[in-house]
């Protein structure tokens, strides 16, 4: 596995010691799962170009158009009528 070096002030480094102490486990392996943590909660980026939508069929395209009029409709609808239940909650 390769290595790397990093540089901590002081009082982190004393702060992830005790992190470290309390879960049982080596300052490595806190690291490890922190950096994994990170990488894991970036992957939500949308890739670039995404919303110009150039990957989708022109069919496509007009279909995904006509569903968010429609859900946008349907929102406004929603508040303004005060009588109707708030969204997300089924009409009986």
């Amino acid at each position: 596995m390769p290595t790397t070096t990093i540089h901590l002030p002081e009082p982190l480094l004393h702060a992830l010691d005790a992190v470290a102490a309390r879960r049982k486990a080596s300052r490595n392996r806190i690291v490890l799962e922190a950096c994994r943590r990170l990488v894991e909660e970036d992957l939500g980026e949308w890739p670039a170009g995404f919303f110009q939508m150039a990957h989708l069929s022109p069919r496509d395209r007009k279909e995904l158009d006509a569903a968010a009029k429609a859900m946008e409709a349907a929102i406004r609808t929603g508040r303004r009528n005060r009588r109707a239940p708030p969204l997300g909650h089924a009409r009986r």
